[in-house]
């Protein structure tokens, strides 16, 4: 399997390598710098630039204003904890390196035809569940009973996990006024909660203050030594 650490050491002895020999068989030989402060440089501020332009995508990817983003990323992370059960993170990550070269251009050579059955599945998918001729109440506990029943389906490790994709996912299937009413009643009750689990902080932290002075003052003082 591919290791980093083993390949980054075998990269460091055939560079000591060259210089080692080239010292000895060549005459006047000047050793090959490893990196330069230059290198560094323009490595360091393209990576300080690459990273800069990530900061508003990341934030807005992991900002939850989306759902459909929000159910993607989660997706995302879900399968990067179920990958690690498989693989170890050196093989994740070389698949991951062959992936950020490979799928970009796979994308781009067949992007029409990716987003033309994407819009045609998105259609099917709206057609089938507006073809359901039943009450939307009994629509969303069918979809609830179905996410329930597959998150009972993976392992313990990754229930909390599944258990979020499954309320993201839900939240998918409904309307704005739908979770502005659950927002309504959820926001008073998080407040309520929030405040108890302060005052029950402060309390406990005043608790603790006042057993700690009470030990220094219940413990006994050194016997002072006498002088000479």
């Amino acid at each position: 399997s591919f290791r980093p650490s083993v390949s980054a050491a075998y990269c460091g002895l055939s560079m000591l390598a060259v210089n080692f020999f080239g010292g000895i068989f060549i005459r006047g030989y000047d050793p090959k710098p490893v990196m330069t402060r230059g290198q560094v440089k323009s490595f360091t501020k393209t990576l300080e630039s690459a990273l800069l332009s990530l900061v508003p995508r990341v934030n807005r990817a992991f900002s939850g204003s989306s759902a459909t983003a929000t159910l993607q990323i989660a997706f995302s992370m879900w399968t990067l904890i179920t990958l690690s059960k498989f693989m170890s993170l050196s093989l994740i990550c070389l698949v991951g390196h062959c992936a950020a070269f490979t799928l970009p251009l796979l994308y781009k050579s067949f992007e029409e035809d990716i987003r033309r059955n994407l819009v045609i599945g998105k259609k099917l998918a709206l057609g089938m569940w507006n073809g359901i001729h039943l009450d939307r109440k009994y629509k969303l506990t069918t979809v609830g009973a179905a996410l329930g029943y597959l998150w009972f389906l993976v392992d313990v490790h990754t229930k909390m996990v599944s258990l979020f994709l499954a309320v993201i996912a839900f939240k998918c299937f409904l309307l704005p006024d739908e979770v502005e009413t659950i927002t309504s009643v959820a926001a008073p009750m998080t407040t309520r909660v929030s405040r108890k689990a302060r005052r029950i902080s402060m309390g406990a932290s005043q608790i603790m203050r006042d057993t700690m002075s009470l030990a220094q003052l219940v413990s006994p003082s050194k016997p002072s030594t006498p002088s000479n």
